[in-house]
């Protein structure tokens, strides 16, 4: 009985060199994960603010850090659909994800060797947040052994569906008068 405790106790322990290796590798998909959240929340604020856009097209009229498009002109809605919104959350994250990796720089720094390519994204308005799909293939050696990740889903908290409802109602009491503004309805 004795002997069977012993074997099993130190037969079946975790190799620390394994253990060490999957929380390294756990290290670096959390950083991932993290700057995927992070720069998504940053992207779905910031096309809100635009109204759906990354790069809003003209007309807009320039306000502060932003350009606000114009919905409704002479009888014509501008506003854009739902997939092209996404698209343009997906273009921010494109843009600014890579300053947030930052080249591994720190993971780098610390030994690590990675290799990774360019991401691709997926952006999801669902109908009570939105949710971001990543592409990114990465692969990490270390002294200790090697991994590869690939798939990343980062979820925000922001109702974008809702509030692409109120804005549509605001253009359907716009057309019913195009030569006032729907203040009541507001």
């Amino acid at each position: 009985l004795l002997s069977g405790i012993i074997y099993f106790t130190y037969a079946l322990k975790p190799d620390k060199k394994e253990i060490a290796a999957k929380t390294e590798f756990d290290d670096i998909r959390n950083y991932i994960d993290a700057c995927l959240k992070k720069t998504a929340e940053e992207g779905a604020y910031f096309i809100s603010l635009q109204g759906g856009y990354y790069q809003v097209p003209d007309p807009g009229l320039p306000f502060s850090f932003i350009k606000v498009p114009y919905y409704w002109g002479i009888d014509n809605s501008n506003m854009p659909e739902k997939e092209a919104i996404e698209k343009e959350l997906s273009k921010y994250i494109e843009n600014f994800l890579p300053a947030c990796i930052d080249n591994f720089a720190a993971f780098k720094e610390a030994g690590f060797k990675i290799e990774y390519n360019k991401p691709q994204f997926n952006s999801k308005i669902a109908e009570k947040d939105v949710v971001i799909g990543m592409d990114f293939p990465v692969k990490v050696y270390t002294g200790t052994g090697f991994n590869e990740f690939s798939k990343f889903t980062a979820l925000i908290s922001i109702n974008l569906n809702q509030k692409l409802d109120y804005v549509r109602q605001i253009i359907e009491e716009q057309k019913k008068d195009a030569d006032s503004i729907p203040i009541g309805f507001l």
